[in-house]
């Protein structure tokens, strides 16, 4: 992603953006109770849709839930190095607001288990570990829906030695737009602090991914559709234009009989599923239960 790309996607903000978590105080007087009324409008139905996408369960004083948690048991594909076409998977993903602050540090795991190879004591393959801090603005004035930017650094990593070792860093911006039934988020990176030359057993202090924008790319899209009785179909997609590389997932959710918990199903294809294949073109399929999606 160059700076161009940045600067004409901020270009196009809207210029009503505020600091999330409440709007500033409107004006004294006749003019300034009509704005007080027209924001409370705005605000109701900004509520009303961030209740409608945020069921992210609050853990504690400023923690709540993140990306999707999920587990599913069993998954299916045999074109991952492991070789094994079955295993489990699941996420575990969380936010930390800082103080009263609009800063936030969150934390997102991804494990891939060999949980049905009992002849080999059923190991872990592969665990991605991914710390950010973002700093996010919130819209509160837009009849349409509810607008977030996130700006954002993060480090992600396998956290194994060489030549397992798999790791980067970046820093993004995150407009996310929501509506009762649908919500698009559009995650735009850039690498950063990535050595100059690759790694070796013999000098571990180097690049371990040099290739990784061009199977990752530079951008995720993710649609989300809510529709009938809490269902909800999200699609995301990765692309390097220039390599033609990427990912597509599907994800399809629906609320169990069991409050806060959801049936999960999974499919995935392209590149960069975990760092350790991120330069192998892998589909798989699994199925579980989600706490947030």
């Amino acid at each position: 992603m160059n700076a161009k790309a940045i600067v004409f996607l901020l270009a196009l903000l809207p210029m009503s953006i505020s600091p999330a978590f409440g709007a500033e105080s409107g004006e004294t007087g006749a003019s300034g109770e009509k704005d007080r009324k027209d924001s409370l409008v705005d605000l109701t139905l900004e509520a009303d849709v961030e209740s409608i996408w945020d069921e992210e369960p609050v853990l504690g004083k400023g923690l709540s839930l993140y990306e999707a948690n999920y587990f599913m048991p069993v998954t299916w594909s045999d074109e991952s190095r492991a070789g094994s076409d079955t295993e489990a998977q699941f996420q575990i993903s969380f936010k930390q607001r800082i103080g009263h602050t609009h800063v936030f540090f969150a934390y997102t795991q991804t494990s891939f288990w060999r949980l049905w190879d009992g002849n080999d004591s059923r190991p872990f393959r592969e665990t991605n570990f991914n710390p950010e801090v973002f700093y996010r603005l919130r819209q509160t004035k837009n009849p349409l829906g509810a607008f977030d930017l996130d700006f954002g650094f993060e480090h992600i990593s396998n956290g194994q030695p060489q030549p397992e070792s798999r790791s980067w860093n970046r820093v993004y911006l995150r407009p996310v737009f929501k509506t009762r039934d649908w919500r698009v988020r559009l995650k735009l990176w850039a690498r950063v602090f990535a050595p100059d030359e690759p790694s070796t057993p013999t000098e571990p202090d180097g690049d371990d991914n040099p290739r990784m924008t061009d199977f990752m790319g530079y951008h995720e899209l993710e649609i989300d559709w809510r529709f009938a009785k809490g269902r909800q179909l999200s699609l995301m997609n990765r692309l390097n234009f220039r390599e033609e590389k990427g990912a597509l997932r599907l994800r399809y959710t629906e609320p169990t009989n069991v409050e806060g918990f959801y049936w999960f199903a999974q499919l995935f294809h392209g590149y960069g599923e975990s760092l350790i294949d991120f330069d192998r073109e892998i589909s798989r399929l699994g199925l579980g239960i989600a706490i947030s999606r």
